[in-house]
């Protein structure tokens, strides 16, 4: 995965989101990962204004 990706745990923790909660919204179309492995299923998320370290 993209050096510049987070993982759905380290995206989690930035959002206090949880995982869980995470593969529903993507589920349901409410907050898609930039990118989904085909092979694996491993979701990776772009890091937005509200991630990013001050």
């Amino acid at each position: 995965m993209d050096e510049d990706l987070l993982t759905i745990g380290a995206f989690s923790r930035a959002t206090l989101l949880s995982p869980k909660a995470l593969r529903g919204y993507h589920e349901s179309g409410l907050l898609v990962p930039a990118v989904v492995d085909a092979r694996t299923g491993y979701r990776g998320y772009t890091p937005g204004p509200a991630v990013r370290p001050a």
